[in-house]
């Protein structure tokens, strides 16, 4: 594949508009927040939560969007792109029996920059976690989708529970293994949006008893949504694209689509009900549905 490179050029004005107060020296350095400081952004949008560019820790405006709801441009202004941001639905853990099952896979996460937008309505569809040992739902805007994680396997695969199953990410095998059926589901996201440029979308198998090593690998675990297949970061992309890392702790504070792993009963669950499109977790028992995914939307500065 040929090597990433930038074809994005900047005024001087832009340049100094973009100097991060936390680079200041002297007694200004010691008051200063920590944001970028930008103009206001000429695109004209509602929908979501919106967190303005003065509010925001990186100077850019965010929509961020949980449920249901229409991101409408009224105007396009100087910037007729976005970025943005889609999580599914986390998968269902698989219930364990009296031993363990599977975590649900991760919902597939896509990433878009330099969007085009036009004044209209943009729909966005939410996927829901995946409850019990049930496939996330997709989640859907600006024309992508994003395929919801896979259930977790149950112990004995069928019919304690059933296979594993494909998804964004795929669910975790069963840590039974004198069981035939405990192997991961394959995880599909990145065979979706054909076509379609400045695209990253990812998405991985769920992991199987015999498979190392942690962390990635923990029993049961789904696959998640980043470059490593790792059920311990948040996803980075190509482009060097800050959309979760310097985004408001909504987002930047999250575990955004991890695997669902095995977590005995009492212990806590693998991850909060706000870990967007992360994978539910595998028990005896008592499995776990999946989080429900996200959308964010951001603009203000090119990526």
């Amino acid at each position: 594949m040929a090597p990433f490179k930038s074809t994005q050029s900047f005024s001087v004005g832009t340049f100094l508009k973009t100097f991060r107060n936390r680079d200041a020296v002297g007694p200004a350095a010691l008051n200063s927040p920590v944001r970028t400081e930008t103009g206001a952004p000429t695109v004209k949008a509602s929908g979501g939560t919106k967190v303005p560019h003065n509010d925001s820790p990186d100077g850019r405006t965010y929509h961020i969007f949980t449920s249901n709801a229409n991101f409408t441009v009224t105007s396009t202004g100087n910037t007729e792109t976005i970025e943005v941001l889609l999580v599914a639905g986390g998968g269902g853990g698989g219930p364990g029996g009296d031993s363990a099952g599977g975590g649900g896979g991760a919902g597939g996460l896509v990433y878009r920059h330099s969007v085009p937008i036009s004044a209209q309505a943009y729909p966005m569809v939410i996927g829901p976690g995946g409850s019990g040992k049930n496939n996330g739902g997709d989640t859907t805007g600006f024309s992508l989708t994003a395929l919801g994680g896979g259930q977790g396997c149950g112990r004995e695969g069928v019919p304690s529970g059933g296979p594993s199953t494909p998804g964004g990410s795929g669910g975790g095998g069963g840590s039974y293994p004198s069981y035939p059926n405990v192997s991961e589901g394959s995880g599909t996201q990145p065979s979706l949006n054909p076509g379609v440029p400045n695209l990253t979308q990812y998405g991985n198998p769920g992991y199987s008893p015999n498979d190392s090593p942690a962390p990635n690998y923990y029993p049961g675990t789904g696959g998640s949504g980043n470059a490593g297949n790792n059920r311990t970061v948040n996803a980075t992309f190509p482009n060097s694209s800050t959309i979760i890392s310097e985004a408001p702790p909504a987002i930047s504070s999250k575990n955004l689509a991890r695997g669902g792993y095995y977590s005995p009963p009492g212990a806590p669950t693998p991850w909060a009900n706000d870990d967007y499109g992360s994978g539910g977790r595998g028990t005896p028992g008592a499995n776990a549905g999946g989080m429900d995914g996200v959308v964010v939307v951001r603009y203000g500065i090119d990526p």
